[in-house]
């Protein structure tokens, strides 16, 4: 199952779960990329979505996975979901490849329902190695050719740890690196 976390302040290990490398640990001397949590809380176009496990006939769940989304738009106006990555947790996933492929087709599934359904005009998603989605996806598409930029709606931006988006310090703008995505999903343009 997939859902969107509602942004708990209280809930900071959400990276923890999944095994991705914004986590938070016991002792502050190794924060590392844990410390731009805060960041992916407060930030209202940072978007994200855990994967769960359902435990007992599913009257429990169990977070096992993480995607940290951006809301962007391309240099002529178009609004895009560009995820960062699917991050699984090691111990969440039984079943090999297989188990991998069809989970990560799932959660890609989810993703673009879930851009359809708030009128995205597309879904990116990371394309480096060390990525589930990349590594596993029945779905990935080409190398996505535009710049993206993520939304800061007049806000002042500071830069943030992301796989997929560089810091323009000159235009104070986070904006995808070249060959960073592929497509998931996209509308005619």
């Amino acid at each position: 199952m997939v859902e969107e976390l509602p942004k708990d302040p209280m809930d900071v290990t959400f990276g923890n779960d999944s095994g991705c490398c914004i986590f938070v640990p016991e002792s502050t001397n190794d924060l590392n990329n844990g410390i731009f949590v805060p960041v992916y809380l407060l930030d209202l176009n940072i978007r994200l979505f855990a994967v769960y496990r359902l435990e007992n006939g599913g009257d429990k769940k169990h977070r096992m996975g993480l995607v940290v989304a951006f809301d962007t738009h391309t240099e002529n106006g178009r609004n895009i979901l560009a995820c960062n990555s699917l991050e699984l947790s090691a111990y969440g996933v039984a079943g090999g490849k297989p188990a991998l492929c069809k989970l990560t087709n799932y959660v890609e599934d989810w993703l673009i329902g879930y851009a359809r359904r708030h009128r995205y005009h597309g879904v990116a998603m990371g394309s480096h190695s060390y990525n589930t989605s990349a590594n596993f996806s029945g779905r990935k598409g080409d190398v996505v050719r535009q710049t993206l930029i993520f939304n800061t709606e007049g806000e002042a931006l500071n830069p943030f740890y992301s796989d997929i988006f560089d810091w323009d310090s000159e235009n104070a703008l986070m904006k995808t690196r070249e060959n960073a995505c592929y497509w998931l999903d996209k509308t005619d343009e």
